[in-house]
């Protein structure tokens, strides 16, 4: 369960990102998709769109530069051991996790329908680019390695566009790169 407080101030942010442009909504790192509900129904409310980019299923693994932190987690969650919020089963493991996320959307009143509210499967180098050209108002990047990192709009942005990255700093991988 993500903290109150951090749900707050990504609300506020995404809000204010919306009332200086227009654009989509992103996040990187949908997971069981608690902030994603949040982002699709404030991207709603100011006429844009919401995209969620994850694999939704095991994470791929991390390289070298995510250190060994991110190289024990890792086995942890292959060896089945890893342990979701609250107790409840990682999300990793659920087979059907796009259809659960997808419910998740619907029970608050937006339907995954490819126009307003896009959910996209697959490593972010792979789904991204679809993407890549549209206008971006504000992108949540959640991520547990380094690399899906490298793939996203901070390179592909004007200045005005805000980004929130939520690094792990405890994992070397997320740690802001010099």
């Amino acid at each position: 369960m993500i903290p109150v407080q951090r749900l707050r101030r990504l609300l506020k942010a995404t809000e204010a990102a919306l009332r200086s442009q227009r654009g989509d909504v992103l996040e990187f790192g949908v997971a069981s998709g608690g902030s994603a509900v949040l982002l699709a129904r404030t991207a709603r409310r100011y006429r844009s769109r919401f995209a969620g980019f994850d694999v939704f299923g095991m994470p791929p693994a991390p390289t070298e530069k995510d250190g060994s932190t991110a190289a024990d987690r890792h086995e942890v969650i292959l060896a089945g051991k890893a342990e979701g919020v609250g107790g409840d089963v990682y999300y990793g493991y659920k087979t059907d996790l796009l259809q659960t996320v997808s419910e998740a959307f619907d029970r608050y009143g937006l339907p995954v329908d490819g126009q307003n509210v896009t959910l996209l499967k697959g490593l972010f180098e792979e789904t991204w680019p679809s993407f890549a050209s549209k206008p971006v108002a504000m992108a949540h990047i959640d991520i547990s390695w380094h690399e899906p990192g490298e793939v996203q709009p901070r390179r592909r942005r004007p200045a005005s566009h805000q980004i929130r990255p939520h690094r792990r700093e405890h994992l070397q991988g997320c740690r802001r790169q010099p």
